[in-house]
């Protein structure tokens, strides 16, 4: 017989996870259905031999700062000092490419401003407004994220509002076309600001500026931290303040199909071992997946799932990045704290010009080798 519960949540990555710790901590008997052996997705880590890689986080905004997005729902979970938050320093170090030599971007928005109009004297005003604007969405959006508390004081709340209109005037630009009404074909400047760009995309051209304005200034705003030990460590925290609330999560079982009652609502899932092995059901009236859109259609029944997948099918792919990483070894050597002082970008070309004014890239990397202090 089906087990019955009031959400189902498929997928257990820091999304999943998240709103599976809300939902049990709301008092709702919660079921999490997670394809691989561990939680995290993402925000996970692995050990090859004597390296333990992280699958991807690596970085990210000072969850402790109350601006933060994430502070007010980790917080709420209560989970926001279940890890340590080690903070990274500057941004990143770019050399080469347009910007010649070493430029340190600092993280936090006077340094930053500062720093870059003394390098780049002539995009002085250009600084001023594209980093006024990140500022504005990065704190405008901060204090949103506290729901229905950000206006408990009506000035704040409605403050904030005021902070997104830089958001609306440059809700369908991207990335380059923020960045040459700025600063013009100075392409070093650009470069200097975005060279963590492949941390999101490939392309500035088609990258939403509102996405980096809100990442890079999330950033600028608190400055970068990492988990020590690992993103493992959060992920693993989230799971365990959804079983602790009563929420249950079951792993290395596939969600294959999503079932809809006469009226066309949810109803559960069937969800199955290894190549579909033990199929069983769980019921609810509420899924909530995390997953990109043909994924989901694909585990609709046919006539929904063309219902469905006709808000999508017009629209292009999103990118879809992979990482490489590498370990290297050395012991023994004095040099060693100075060989990881802050993340490296090697430009040899993050291009902001015209897809015809470009070179072929023959390599680039937003964010290099980069280590916080984890033992």
């Amino acid at each position: 017989m089906a087990q019955r519960y009031d959400v189902i949540v498929i997928g257990a990555g820091l999304g999943g996870l998240t709103a599976a710790a809300l939902i049990a901590r709301s008092g709702r008997k919660t079921l999490v259905v997670e394809r691989n052996a561990s939680v995290g997705g993402a925000a996970s880590t692995y050990r090859l031999g004597d390296l333990v890689v992280e699958a991807s986080l690596h970085e990210t905004s000072d969850p402790l700062d109350p601006i933060d997005p994430k502070h007010a729902v980790l917080a709420r979970i209560g989970v926001l000092d279940a890890v340590e938050w080690v903070p990274t320093g500057p941004i990143y170090e770019v050399r080469g490419g347009p910007v010649g030599q070493p430029f340190v971007l600092p993280d936090n928005f006077p340094a930053a401003r500062t720093a870059l109009a003394e390098r780049f004297p002539p995009a002085r005003p250009g600084v001023t407004a594209v980093l006024g604007d990140m500022e504005r969405l990065a704190v405008g959006l901060g204090l949103l994220s506290r729901g229905r508390d950000a206006f408990r004081n009506p000035r704040d709340g409605f403050g904030a509002l005021f902070k997104l209109a830089p958001m609306v005037r440059d809700w369908r630009r991207s990335v380059t076309q923020v960045f040459d009404r700025a600063f013009g074909s100075d392409e070093a400047v650009k470069c200097a600001l975005a060279a963590n760009l492949p941390y999101w995309h490939d392309d500035p051209d088609t990258m939403w500026w509102i996405l980096f304005a809100v990442a890079q200034g999330g950033y600028l705003a608190s400055g970068g931290r990492y988990v020590r030990y690992g993103s493992a460590r959060l992920s693993n925290a989230l799971a365990d303040a959804t079983r602790q609330a009563g929420g249950e999560i079951i792993m290395g079982r596939q969600v294959t199909e999503i079932r809809l009652d006469t009226g066309g609502r949810p109803s559960g899932v069937v969800h199955a071992g290894r190549n579909g092995a033990e199929p069983a059901e769980a019921r609810a009236p509420i899924i909530v997946a995390n997953a990109a859109p043909a994924v989901l259609a694909a585990m609709l029944p046919a006539a929904a799932r063309e219902r469905f997948w006709s808000d999508y099918a017009g629209r292009r792919l999103s990118i879809s990045l992979f990482s490489a990483t590498f370990g290297l070894s050395v012991t023994g050597d004095p040099r060693l704290p100075q060989l990881f002082d802050c993340p490296a970008a090697t430009l040899d070309e993050i291009s902001f010009r015209p897809p015809s004014q470009r070179r072929p890239a023959r390599r680039s990397a937003g964010a290099g080798a980069a280590a916080a202090d984890n033992r």
